[in-house]
């Protein structure tokens, strides 16, 4: 997983409107995150920060009338649980579907020497290096890459 500075500087812009209503849209809640584990902790980081988050899909708001709506939450759960299944699946078919084209010499992996080395990796992301530096935690990046994923 890649980790966007857009993701940091987007949090970084919308926790700056405390006090204000902020409303994240989202095309459906399986964008959110990879697991149900991801979705649930960036809802938390955006319940924490008084951040409401729509779901175009699944039709709901974690924030109403300024109190969090627990129905948002048992909908999240179910879904996250549904998109995290989903999610294992496509990987399992995928690695099946790597197995047959190695079987059939038609897969033969990654070209020698595309790995990068780590100050390599490191120069790429220098906002998350100085992040990182400064105490941020390495979690709440990835939940703000993906964010960003969502809303770009």
């Amino acid at each position: 997983m890649l980790i966007r500075a857009e993701a940091i500087r987007l949090f970084e812009v919308i926790s700056n409107f405390k006090g204000n209503s902020v409303t994240v849209v989202i095309d459906s809640i399986d964008r959110l995150g990879r697991n149900l584990l991801n979705i649930l902790f960036t809802i938390e980081i955006f319940n924490a920060n008084s951040i409401n988050l729509k779901s175009l899909k699944e039709g709901f708001e974690t924030v109403l009338d300024g109190k969090e709506n627990p129905t948002a939450k048992m909908v999240i759960s179910v879904m996250g649980s549904i998109a995290e299944m989903e999610r294992n699946k496509i990987k399992e078919r995928q690695t099946e579907g790597v197995l047959i084209a190695k079987a059939q010499g038609k897969f033969k992996g990654r070209k020698v020497g595309s790995t990068i080395s780590n100050q390599q990796f490191i120069s790429r992301y220098p906002l998350v290096v100085q992040k990182l530096k400064k105490g941020y935690l390495f979690v709440i990046l990835l939940t703000l890459l993906l964010l960003v994923l969502l809303l770009f």
